[in-house]
């Protein structure tokens, strides 16, 4: 179970329907009528204009220059030139400023990638853009709380798993776009969610961390993740939902871990577990990924409940948001956790369809995990009691090469489980893909990619949550 710290402190890609997130609110890369400010470590000083003539050395300093806690009416471009920017070089905090949709602020490299930025902390920003930076530090590299229309674009974020613990992270914001970039390395998570509203992530690599490559709980909400390569890490590629203590949710995504989430034509290889997990989701779809070498240690598709837990101890500031949500009608508790008390959130109308899975050899224990029906004093004061990790699940059009793997689905009472062997091929031949080896998931000659209709979410048992 994962603990989550409350700190207080467009994208070109055509993503299929039904698309959540909202890409009308995320801010221009080319604003008209931008002011310019250009940055140069190596031939720049703070004193200069911000001229391409007479730079300004540092990213400081540009900063500086814009007003703080004021929304802004003309744009702002800060074009930083080549070179690394180091801790003392760059804002110490990026706080409160406020682009709005009319005016944003672009953080740009004027040549891509070659930009060299150390670990960034962004705190109540809006209409904020960074693109083309290269980001490397010895620290968690991207982390931005209570942010609002914020985009992360074709940047490259390299640290390694033994000194990251988080490459990206994104807690109690809106808007959030992260598109095109490369994320590597982490410790726990390459990109990880907690209470973030309309957001998307679309067209990256997402790669080597030992806990899950990325995934969107806490609350998170209307998410989509699509056209990804999500690669080589340990617990699973991408889970929507996961476990978040009670005092880290936004009303009204206060029952399920996450609500509305896609996860659509990402390429996912070399994951030790899960290639997809969900974990307390509501309204999930996985629809037209292909996966090789997933599940090598346990099984290839997750569903299972998220975990709800009220962090601390009696008397910790902030702990009194448990009781404040439950008496809002989510579903926690104030116990004092002890590992095993935690609370299960079910999973309710979920989608894995159109999937195209294949592994070199025969690897795992099943083809699926799905949990099976949960009732105990963990769910005591919860606002829940019995609970179903397969409610709703539908799991159809499917081409698994299976080598004989059992199904997983025994403890599932979904009529879609008794089904599964008839609506999904399960022991297709081997050889799916072209090149897996090498990173081409495309299809071999001779297949054809299932081609599902995607569903189209209802919202009426949500307890309150609507697009």
């Amino acid at each position: 179970m994962k603990r989550t710290a409350l700190v207080l402190g467009l994208l070109a890609l055509a993503i299929p329907a039904p698309a959540l997130a909202d890409t009308d609110q995320i801010p221009s890369l080319s604003p008209k009528g931008a002011r310019t400010l250009v940055v140069d470590i190596r031939h720049g000083a703070d004193r200069n204009p911000g001229t391409a003539k007479r730079p300004l050395r540092t990213v400081a300093a540009a900063w500086r220059r814009i007003p703080q806690a004021k929304e802004l009416t003309r744009p702002v471009r800060i074009l930083v030139r080549p070179g690394r920017y180091g801790a003392k070089t760059l804002p110490n905090y990026w706080e409160s400023h406020w682009g709005t949709e009319q005016a944003p602020i672009v953080i740009k490299s004027a040549r891509r990638g070659k930009a060299s930025f150390a670990s960034v902390n962004l705190y109540d920003l809006r209409w904020v853009a960074f693109t083309g930076i290269s980001f490397k530090d010895k620290f968690d590299l991207f982390h931005c709380e209570l942010c609002q229309h914020v985009l992360l674009d074709h940047s490259r974020l390299v640290g390694s798993p033994k000194n990251l613990h988080e490459n990206i992270k994104v807690n109690q914001s809106q808007h959030i776009a992260i598109t095109g970039n490369l994320v590597s390395g982490a410790d726990d998570n390459a990109i990880d969610f907690v209470s973030v509203q309309h957001a998307r992530v679309t067209g990256n690599t997402i790669e080597h961390a030992n806990d899950w490559c990325a995934y969107a709980k806490g609350g998170s909400a209307f998410v989509t993740v699509a056209r990804n390569r999500i690669r080589h890490c340990g617990t699973g590629g991408f889970t929507a939902g996961q476990g978040t203590g009670f005092q880290f949710m936004i009303e009204p995504f206060i029952r399920y871990e996450a609500y509305g989430i896609e996860v659509l034509d990402n390429e996912i290889s070399d994951i030790a577990g899960a290639g997809v997990g969900v974990n307390g989701g509501y309204n999930v779809v996985i629809a037209r990924n292909r996966m090789w070498d997933v599940g090598t240690r346990s099984h290839q598709i997750e569903i299972g409940y998220g975990s709800r837990s009220c962090d601390g101890q009696p008397g910790d500031e902030g702990r009194e948001r448990c009781a404040e949500n439950l008496g809002l009608g989510g579903w926690g508790t104030t116990r004092v956790d002890d590992g095993s008390n935690y609370v299960r959130i079910p999973d309710l109308h979920v989608w894995v369809i159109g999937n195209v899975i294949d592994n070199p050899r025969r690897q795992g224990d099943q083809l699926f995990s799905i949990a099976g029906p949960f009732s105990g004093p963990e769910q005591d004061g919860s606002g829940l009691g019995d609970v179903r990790a397969d409610d709703d699940l539908h799991i159809a059009d499917n081409l698994i090469a299976g080598r004989g793997l059992p199904t997983g689905t025994e403890d599932c009472a979904s009529d879609d489980c008794a089904a599964i062997g008839s609506r999904n091929t399960l022991d297709a031949g081997t050889g799916l893909f072209r090149a897996p080896a090498r990173g081409d998931l495309r299809l071999a000659a001779g297949h054809t990619a299932p081609a599902p209709a995607l569903p189209s979410f209802g919202w009426d048992d949500s307890g309150g949550v609507h697009p």
